[in-house]
């Protein structure tokens, strides 16, 4: 028999001893119907008497199991959470002595946050829990301090017979260490009250330091602007270094024949060519034309650029070259720019 069989059949003599009558003719269905036999046959004792054994041995092995289990003893603390060094000093001290500790997880009193009554009392309740576990309790009532949780689980634990030890007893002279955390921001403050400067003085201080703060922003913020500009600079020569590969053998370009300003020529007359990738906006005469973008960087270059669409907003200006290349500039790279007709706009006459 498993355990659960072993724990129905205890039930099942302790209710027909004490409530089923002898004469099972007549008796009402139960759980335990077609289980139940007459108690005071022969083989019912017999029957009766095999399971107490195997009760016993249940209890026996599962006792065996637990002791094996823990092999350390097992202390739990009750006491104030207001003294939160205390917990970690005393859970650090008995540890090293080797017992299993059983502590709080939450500094309710000592991080003043005060959980909702109805999580509260589950914590209270799961803290007595740890007490059934433990095989002796430490009460940490520093300097004879005992709150109103605390007397609650010393209470719960003298009901159930645990030995109870007390902090104030053992260590009458204990003093609750000092917070590092809060060592370490007292001193701070009490240098700082120490400082020989006015308040005028610490004020401009203040003030420098956030001058310099928005000097350093600025300078940041330049240096983005500048470094965009450099990589949109890298792009046009990296551009211009692919053009000179690829057309460096045309006699047209060699003789200065081939030039953006003559899109109409060179779709008509050199419409082979290995560059020719854009598409501009075609004229009433069935030609290409193009627009001039002229942009004068913050160093007072001016750089002019041929495309065949232009989109600009609040902050960007957006190209696409004669090249089929796309061009991003941002506006604030820029002192101004001026462009001769936009791709978008239509001609006079045009049908829309």
């Amino acid at each position: 028999m498993n355990a659960d069989e072993i724990v129905k059949a205890l039930k099942w003599i302790a209710k027909v001893r004490t409530y089923c009558d002898t004469n099972m003719v007549n008796c009402t269905k139960c759980e335990f119907h077609g289980f139940c036999t007459d108690p005071d046959s022969d083989e019912s004792i017999g029957q009766q008497s095999e399971w107490f054994t195997q009760a016993a041995n249940l209890i026996e092995s599962l006792t065996t199991q637990i002791n094996t289990r823990f092999t350390a003893p097992i202390v739990c603390m009750c006491g104030s959470t207001k003294f939160k060094q205390t917990w970690i000093r005393e859970n650090a001290r008995l540890t090293q002595e080797g017992n299993i500790v059983l502590a709080v997880g939450l500094w309710g009193h000592h991080e003043r946050k005060f959980p909702a009554p109805e999580v509260k009392a589950k914590l209270d309740d799961l803290h007595k829990r740890k007490i059934d576990l433990c095989d002796w309790v430490w009460v940490l009532d520093v300097g004879g301090y005992i709150g109103e949780s605390t007397r609650s689980e010393i209470a719960y634990a003298e009901k159930l017979g645990k030995p109870i030890r007390y902090l104030a007893h053992e260590f009458p002279e204990y003093i609750e260490p000092e917070d590092e955390v809060v060592m370490e921001l007292t001193a701070q403050l009490a240098a700082y009250k120490k400082t020989d400067l006015t308040a005028d003085e610490i004020f401009q201080m203040r003030k420098e330091w956030r001058d310099t703060e928005k000097g350093l922003r600025d300078s940041v913020i330049q240096l983005q602007s500048q470094l965009a500009e450099s990589r949109c600079r890298e792009k046009a020569a990296m551009a211009d270094l692919e053009r000179q590969k690829i057309c460096g053998s045309c006699a047209y370009w060699k003789n200065g024949n081939c030039t953006l300003s003559q899109q109409k020529w060179r779709k008509e007359n050199y419409v082979g060519c290995k560059s020719w990738k854009w598409r501009g906006t075609q004229d009433s005469g069935g030609g290409y034309e193009m627009n001039t973008v002229n942009v004068r960087w913050h160093d007072g270059y001016l750089e002019t650029f041929m495309a065949q669409e232009v989109r600009f907003g609040s902050d960007l200006l957006w190209m696409r070259l004669s090249d089929g290349q796309n061009r991003h500039i941002p506006l604030r790279s820029v002192r101004w720019f001026s462009l001769s007709k936009e791709s978008h706009a239509k001609d006079a006459g045009e049908d829309e």
